[in-house]
């Protein structure tokens, strides 16, 4: 693939449409993002990893560049996306972080398509705890049901949760004006609704590398112990800090990780 590839427009069997990035060449990473379903979250990652690997990444139905899906959202129809996205390609890397984590797993633990040589599950959980419960139901209420919340708040809390703590330097996350946009909430809710929904299954046995930040307000560093716990050749690195957004804001430290973590993956999985 070529560096001035455009992206593509993909049309799943279900009618959603998602907007794919092809960039790059060599072995071929596959990156998921998470609720917030954009190609654009992995921008410092993918550019890194564009330099050595063929990369994909999409923005998800009615996110980012992706029009509004008229359907309901689940994990497992997201991975039916994946699956159909890659048309038997073969990943060496599938990469989910948070929601897009869920995304990878059900590809995995239904063999949806080709398995990748490796896999790297990051802020993601396999069940969602009661903490995790409140949070959505929270950050669902702050919506409404007519999807008519202030989606400028919801935003900001988003960026206020996801972010590392010590990287926050202002107060003005509620200064902004109200804003609605009914078909981005209802876009976000029916997401969080099915991620709440996720419930994980046993993964294949295959190099496995788990990325988690100790201070991650929204998926917290214990699902990612828990899912290194049940799956034991995995290698778990969890970052002291970042914040959920740890692929973002520690980008060079992700890099890192990837290379030096599933190296010790593929190790593990030889014993």
């Amino acid at each position: 693939m070529t560096e001035d590839h455009m992206p593509r427009e993909f049309i799943s069997k279900n009618g959603a449409i998602s907007i794919v990035h092809d960039e790059g060449q060599g072995p071929l990473v596959v990156l998921v993002s998470g609720l917030g379903g954009t190609a654009a979250f992995w921008q410092p990652v993918r550019q890194a990893l564009a330099r050595r690997y063929r990369v994909i990444s999409f923005d998800q139905p009615g996110c980012g560049d992706a029009p509004v899906w008229g359907g309901v959202p689940s994990v497992s129809g997201l991975a039916q996306m994946l699956a159909e996205i890659l048309d038997g390609a073969v990943p060496a890397i599938m990469i989910g972080h948070s929601t897009g984590g869920a995304i990878v797993q059900d590809y995995l633990s239904q063999a949806l398509g080709p398995l990748p040589d490796a896999a790297v599950l990051s802020g993601t959980w396999a069940q969602p705890c009661p903490y995790m419960k409140a949070l959505f139901a929270l950050r669902l209420r702050s919506l409404k049901t007519d999807y008519s919340g202030d989606v400028a708040q919801y935003r900001a809390m988003t960026r206020l949760l996801g972010a590392a703590p010590a990287d926050i330097l202002s107060d003005d996350f509620a200064a902004l004006p109200p804003q609605v946009d009914h078909d981005f909430a209802r876009t976000q809710a029916l997401r969080m609704q099915a991620l709440l929904a996720f419930q994980g299954g046993a993964l294949p046995d295959l190099p496995l590398l788990i990325l988690g930040a100790a201070d991650d307000r929204i998926i917290p560093a214990y699902h990612q112990q828990a899912l290194a716990a049940a799956n034991p050749r995995a290698h778990l690195a969890v970052l002291p800090e970042g914040g959920h957004f740890f692929p973002q804001s520690r980008s060079d430290w992700f890099i890192r990780a990837l290379d030096d973590g599933l190296a010790a993956s593929r190790q593990k999985s030889k014993q």
